[in-house]
């Protein structure tokens, strides 16, 4: 399949594994006059349909065309992988060191769906909710489930050939205008400032105010390489 967008369009994929900041990434870039960012479209459909979804993301009429994608959600990756090089599309690795905070807000996020019908929450529904409770052995599924996809993805990522990068969550938590020049200067794009995302962050960067059970779950993993991330704190925001 052959992308026909205008001759000087640059196209670009974000690949993530989901809690690291990619809707917000998303909405920042499309503040951007030169810069289209489509959001998950490929999310349940069916091979055939997924090709001819990615070629109508991808020949958007504007210098610079993309869109996200969770890798698990490809259903044909070795297809994905030859479409990538062989259109140079750029991409993006959005991952998240904080293995531990990315399972809490996996969690919250599906307590919000539930209540709200999003994953996410919006500057125009400031309802705030309280800590929730999380069981171990829920916990740790999520967990080892967690890593897994991480690791698949990383292995996709690790053998591409085009002009990529790999980039996280924290360093936009702690410098998002930072962040955001990188990424834009990363694609080829002239650096302006954006509008800000109608999104605002669901979980405190302070566990012990979104788990309920903190110290409870915190104590399960004292002496693994889990319990710096329990207690890491980033922003106060």
């Amino acid at each position: 399949m052959n992308l026909c967008a205008g001759k000087l369009t640059k196209k670009f994929i974000i690949l993530f594994e989901g809690r690291t900041g990619s809707s917000h990434v998303r909405q920042l870039l499309n503040g951007h006059p030169d810069i289209v960012c489509d959001s998950e479209q490929l999310y349940g459909l069916n091979a055939a349909s997924q090709k001819v979804k990615i070629a109508e993301m991808l020949s958007v009429n504007i210098p610079f065309a993309g869109f996200k994608t969770k890798l698990r959600d490809v259903k044909d990756p070795d297809y994905f992988a030859r479409l990538i090089e062989r259109e140079n599309i750029r991409i993006i690795y959005l991952d998240r060191k904080n293995l531990v905070k990315t399972v809490v807000s996996t969690l919250y996020a599906q307590m919000l769906v539930k209540k709200t019908g999003d994953y996410n929450r919006r500057k125009q529904n400031m309802q705030e909710y309280g800590p929730i409770h999380i069981q171990y052995s829920e916990f740790e599924w999520h967990i080892k489930l967690r890593k897994e996809l991480d690791e698949k993805l990383l292995t996709f990522f690790e053998k591409l050939s085009v002009t990529k990068t790999h980039v996280y969550y924290e360093e936009m938590l702690v410098d998002e205008e930072g962040f955001m020049r990188r990424l834009i200067e990363f694609l080829g794009a002239e650096w302006q400032p954006l509008n800000s995302s109608i999104l605002i962050k669901a979980v405190s960067d302070d566990l012990r105010n979104s788990v309920a059970n903190f110290d409870e779950l915190r104590s399960r993993y004292i002496g693994t390489p889990y319990e710096a991330m329990f207690d890491e704190i980033l922003n106060q925001r």
